[in-house]
């Protein structure tokens, strides 16, 4: 019974001793599990670590913009209070200018129809000065075309008139001539002193004719003169109205020139004036109420300047 009991007793311990082994490999192999498990655990955590530091670093700079963003949204709200308030001020200050500004833009669309009403008179002035010119110009080239014919007729008058006079002075001379002669071969016979008393009065016949065809001829030159003084005090005074005329011209465009420009200036400044007032420095309301008052006040120009 003892040895069964030792026998049994080495078998329990052997058993026993056997198990310890198993369970110290086991232990081993759960402490190289483990301390492997460990140094994983380990690297995630340290590398979690650095990821969490750089997040946190992100975050820290994310803070400090978002910061800096406050800061300067909050100076910018700060600006734009005051500018509203200074806006506030300013309408206050121009709501009353308005109304004064609404007639005087009336006022200014009454000096545009007054204008357009004088560029179309000046307009209507310079047709007429232009068909005026052109009448002078017709009437100058007449009159020049009368004076060359006037001048050629005295032309022939001074030709015919020198032709006469030589003709005449031929013949008087031709008749002194025979008279002479025949006074010294006749003066013995009395029967020819009738016939020299006749070639006398023949002689004074042609010299009274001559004299009269002097007289007359002088008075033709003397009329003739009268008549180019005349024509040409009349193209003088052609010329000089067709001066004025074109003086007056040039003055009437220059008008018409400073008129548009006038008229063009005082519609952009209307314009101008209106498009500024109705979309700056106004709150939504009061731009809606000013451009409302500007298209009526436009309807009261338009009005104004169709009448």
């Amino acid at each position: 019974m003892r040895r069964n009991l030792d026998q049994s007793e080495a078998a329990i311990i052997q058993v026993f001793e056997e198990k310890q082994r198993v369970w110290e490999r086991q232990m081993d192999e759960l402490r190289q599990n483990y301390a492997s498990r460990l140094q994983q655990v380990t690297r995630r955590a340290q590398r979690s670590q650095t990821a969490l530091q750089a997040q946190i670093s992100r975050l820290s700079q994310d803070k400090r913009r978002l910061q800096e963003e406050m800061a300067a949204l909050l100076a910018q709200r700060e600006e734009l209070e005051r500018k509203c308030l200074d806006y506030r001020k300013e309408q206050a200050d121009i709501l009353p200018r308005l109304e004064e500004t609404k007639w005087e833009v009336c006022q200014k669309a009454g000096e545009i129809s007054l204008l357009k009403q004088q560029l179309r008179e000046s307009q209507a002035e310079v047709t007429q000065r232009a068909g005026e010119m052109v009448a002078l110009r017709g009437q100058l080239k007449e009159l020049n075309a009368q004076l060359r014919e006037q001048e050629e007729v005295m032309l022939g008058l001074k030709d015919s008139y020198s032709t006469k006079c030589l003709e005449l002075e031929k013949c008087e001379g031709e008749l002194r001539r025979t008279l002479s002669e025949r006074a010294l071969s006749e003066v013995s016979r009395g029967a020819e002193i009738v016939v020299t008393g006749e070639l006398r009065r023949q002689l004074e016949q042609l010299q009274s004719v001559l004299r009269l065809e002097r007289q007359q001829r002088e008075r033709q030159a003397l009329n003739f003169d009268q008549e180019r003084h005349t024509w040409q005090d009349e193209k003088e005074r052609v010329l000089k109205y067709q001066a004025q005329l074109q003086l007056s011209y040039v003055e009437t465009l220059q008008k018409n020139q400073a008129l548009e420009k006038n008229g063009r200036s005082s519609e952009l400044e209307a314009d101008l004036f209106w498009s500024l007032s109705s979309t700056e420095a106004f709150p939504p309301l009061v731009a809606h109420q000013h451009i409302r008052h500007n298209r009526c006040s436009r309807k009261v120009c338009h009005t104004v300047d169709s009448a």
